[in-house]
Formats: C-alpha cells, structure tokens, sequence
C-alpha cells in the first residue's frame, strides 16, 4: 500500500497512471514526427512578403512584429467592398482605426477573427459605437481577392453584429505592392503555400491613432469588448499601448488530401508534446521517488515491530 494525493493506492497504482499518462503525449509526438518527415514543406512554400534567402527560414518569420508607434503610409490605394476605389487615407480623419488583415476565402480562421471583431464591437461591454466613435477595416492579403469576395465575406461576418454603424466596416481588396506595403509597416508577415493555395500567416488586429499611428496590439483570435474600448479611447488621444505577448495563433488549414499539417503546426504538436513529456516524466520521478521512500519506512516499520515482539518475548 502506498500514499498519493493524499489518498491510498493499490501498489502499480502510480506506475499505471504515469504510463498512461505518458503514452497520451508520446503517441501525439511520435504522429507529428512521422506526419513532418512525409512533406518537406520549406520546398513547397513560395514567401509572399518578407522574403528569406533561405526556405528554412521562411517558417520561424510567420507571425506578427509589433510596430508601436510607426506609422503607416496612407497613400496606399485600396477597393473597398462596393468596388469604389478608396485611399487608406479616407479612413484616416479624427476617429481611431481597427485593422485586421485576413483573406475572405479562408478555409480557416479567418472569419473566427472577423466575427470576434464584430462581437467586441456589438457587446454592451463595449460603450463606444462604430462610426460615431471609430472605423474597422478588414484588407485581404490575397491579391487575387475582389469586391464579390469581400462583400460576400462582410454579409457573413456582420450576421454577429446587431448594433448601427455597421457601414463603417470596410473590406477591402487590393494590388500585391500596396498589400505588402500595408503588411511590413504593421509587422504582418505572411507567406503563400501554392500545394494548398493557402495563406500562412498570423491572427490579430491593430488599433491605429487617427493619424494612422499605430497605438496597440491584440493578438490571436479573442478581443474582449472592454479592452477593445479602452485601447481605441487611449489611441483617440494619441496615446501607445504597451507591447503584448508575442504568442500568436497561426492560421493554416490541415490539407486531408495530403495527410499532413502545416509545418509550423507541426512543430507546435511537438513543442506540446516535449513539454507534456517533461511534465509528466517529472512527475513519474516525484511519485517513483515517493513510493520508495514510503516502502523504506514501512520496512523500517516492520523491523521495529519485529525487534520490539523479539524483546517482548525475551
């Protein structure tokens, strides 16, 4: 018999448990490995933006450099989702921006980061109204992209949104050198994978002065109302947020017709997987260890009740 947790176990009741525990993160591991060494995605990707001299390097560039305090040059012309040609300067005048760069074909999660973006701006959390107190622009990273894309996109995503102002949300599609422009002056670097017609790339949005100075960051795919607010009231008074975690969430769809995921993917399963297998082994350790040290007591324990019936009968 033995003590863990405070409970008693059956003896092998630990080494049952951490084996268990051990397979769920082994096997996951060993898949990822197996899965990576069937592609060999650094011969497959072509960069779009930011390109690296070496494949090997196109992958550890996929996420968001946050830029505070640089603008972005509003010159850049644009073709928002009525097919009117815009200046990204248009949007520009006395109201704090949202921007989030996506594509509308995305087979992924980039319609999740549109709808959470609209849900921050619908939620009563959230006192300020679009249009009256900010503009949202959404711009397609896919040059290919048109105004039926981002209209189509836009009726989707505005589903979530039940609040006025909703024409103050523009998507918007354009030419490869302004999208590039737009994406290295906000630290948004992305590369296109022609075996899945994909776009690798980050997930967050930006808030941006009405200077077109950018003022924060919100990475990943969940912007809570409250905060979404108090970022765009300090970016109406020109004022810069504070850098945030650099942990991003990659947008990159599993391809079932080639068995395999993205590569960055893959090496995410294994990072989990070796800290996963880290954790546990320490506690297979810990409970290995505890286990000896219980039975050395309860050896020792039998020897004094022995030693001590001895002398009783002596």
């Amino acid at each position: 018999m033995q003590v863990f947790g405070g409970q008693m176990m059956r003896s092998g009741g630990v080494r049952g448990v951490a084996l268990a525990l051990l397979s769920l993160c082994v096997v996951p591991a060993m898949l990822a490995h197996a899965q990576a060494g069937r592609q060999q995605p650094g011969t497959a990707l072509e960069p779009v933006s930011f390109r690296a001299p070496d494949p090997a390097l196109r992958f550890k560039d996929i996420y968001i450099e946050q830029k505070l305090e640089q603008y972005i040059p509003l010159d850049l012309t644009f073709t928002d989702e009525n097919g009117q040609k815009v200046s990204l300067g248009s949007f520009f005048t006395d109201k704090p921006v949202v921007l989030a760069l996506v594509y509308y074909e995305c087979p992924s999660f980039c319609n999740i980061i549109l709808q959470n973006t609209a849900i921050s701006f619908d939620a009563a959390a959230n006192k300020l109204q679009l249009g009256e107190d900010y503009i949202a622009l959404a711009v397609s990273i896919d040059p290919r992209e048109t105004p039926q894309n981002a209209v189509k996109r836009k009726q989707e995503v505005m589903k979530v949104y039940s609040r006025g102002g909703a024409d103050n949300f523009h998507f918007l599609t354009g030419e490869e050198d302004n999208i590039e422009r737009l994406a290295n002056a906000v630290g948004f670097r992305y590369y296109y994978d022609a075996s899945t017609d994909q776009y690798a790339h980050a997930g967050g949005i930006m808030i941006l002065t009405p200077k077109g100075q950018l003022s924060s960051y919100y990475l990943g795919t969940e912007y809570l109302p409250k905060k979404v607010q108090f970022a765009l009231m300090d970016a109406a008074e020109g004022r810069i947020g504070p850098l945030v975690d650099s942990f991003v969430a990659l947008c990159f769809a599993y391809d079932p017709s080639k068995g395999a995921y993205g590569f960055y993917i893959i090496n995410a399963i294994r990072l989990f997987g070796g800290l996963t297998v880290a954790v546990v082994g320490g506690f297979i350790a810990i409970a290995l260890l505890r286990e000896r040290a219980l039975r050395r007591r309860g050896a020792a324990a039998d020897d004094s009740v022995s030693d001590g019936g001895k002398h009783a009968s002596v």
